[in-house]
């Protein structure tokens, strides 16, 4: 079976995540937005919540990785609060082997942002052999 036949356009995941103080901003070098939700958190779940969707549902040996991502952040969220993501399948690209996803995030308000996630199926032993193909060029 094919890979990318597991998924289908407008197929959708739901991921929730309580904000901790590790996810604030100034843990990002934002020091004056303390104990509000970073971008680079929304980031990190987005990906997380991602990987969570796609790579259960992959056959053994192969796993899902990240080529783009662009996120807007609209509005703040404070430490303590959950966020959720809404992440949908818009289009696959099997040739390319890509998987194109959009997002919505939402804390106990209303929306905080949205945005575009994409990623490529490969298998997990191919890739890091041409992951360390790539590092002996440095000499390491």
């Amino acid at each position: 079976m094919n890979e990318f036949s597991k998924f289908e356009v407008g197929e959708k995941h739901v991921f929730q995540k309580k904000i901790t103080e590790a996810d604030a901003a100034h843990n990002y070098g934002t020091k004056k937005l303390s104990n509000l939700f970073a971008t680079p958190g929304l980031v990190a779940m987005v990906i997380e919540a991602a990987v969570g969707f796609i790579d259960p549902k992959l056959s053994e040996g192969y796993i899902s990785i990240g080529n783009e991502i662009g996120v807007t952040h609209t509005k703040p969220t404070k430490v303590g609060e959950t966020v959720t993501l809404e992440i949908e399948v818009k289009e696959i690209h099997e040739k390319d082997e890509l998987l194109f996803l959009t997002f919505k995030a939402f804390d106990e308000i209303g929306e905080i942002g949205n945005g575009v996630h994409v990623r490529t199926i490969v298998n997990r032993e191919a890739f890091f052999k041409r992951t360390d193909e790539r590092v002996k060029q440095l000499g390491i």
